[in-house]
């Protein structure tokens, strides 16, 4: 690592990529400014912050889709628990975040009362995000943000390249692409169908680290 003790211009600046990465996770991790604590001003790592964060979010289609190989996805969602036709598990956690201030900030308190951004993830069983939505309120319900994302779209199509169901939380409305379990099972197959639904739909939640 290079000595950056006397940087304070992010025009001069000269640091491995690394070590901006290492100042961004630190910044979203505490959502404070990071300059005094490691040597730089807090307007180089404001700059550090923005760029590595817009160079991150380039990086967006690269990682997070869903892949070709739906096959494998259902596959590996059905071992574990035996849920068949599975391609994703859907569910949204909320991201804490600084006040954004002024009228629209009640707007951004969840109902746990912290301002949050709600974000709708989904996932495969190995917890791999295959499908992202972040930008909205943390006021907003779960069923709208689904409603309102372009996957939905996606899977009510027919001709739909994605073949089969998600798995969701009762917070999200049943339909015939987007699976949620029985509220009152009544038969042994109901009973069966949510062990096997909430034993599978659980991989989502250790995605949030839950």
């Amino acid at each position: 690592m290079e000595s950056v003790d006397d940087v304070d211009n992010i025009a001069d600046l000269k640091l491995l990529h690394a070590k901006k990465i290492y100042l961004l996770l630190f910044f979203l991790a505490q959502l404070i400014f990071v300059g005094d604590l490691h040597g730089f001003s807090q307007q180089t790592v404001s700059k550090i912050v923005h760029a590595v964060s817009e160079a991150t979010a380039g990086l967006f289609p690269c990682f997070i889709a869903f892949s070709q190989q739906v096959e494998a996805i259902q596959i590996g969602l059905y071992n574990l628990a035996q849920f068949p036709q599975a391609v994703g598990c859907i569910d949204c956690t909320h991201v804490p975040i600084k006040s954004p201030g002024r009228e629209v900030a009640q707007l951004y308190i969840n109902r746990k009362d912290y301002y949050s951004l709600n974000v709708q993830i989904v996932c495969d069983a190995h917890r791999r995000i295959l499908d992202i939505v972040a930008r909205w309120r943390g006021s907003v319900h779960d069923a709208r943000i689904w409603d309102n994302c372009s996957l939905k779209d996606e899977f009510k199509l027919q001709s739909s390249k994605i073949k089969g169901v998600l798995l969701g939380d009762s917070g999200y409305p049943y339909k015939f692409y987007l699976l949620t379990p029985f509220l009152r099972p009544r038969t042994p197959a109901e009973e069966r169908y949510n062990a096997s639904h909430v034993q599978t739909r659980n991989v989502v939640e250790h995605c949030f680290g839950e």
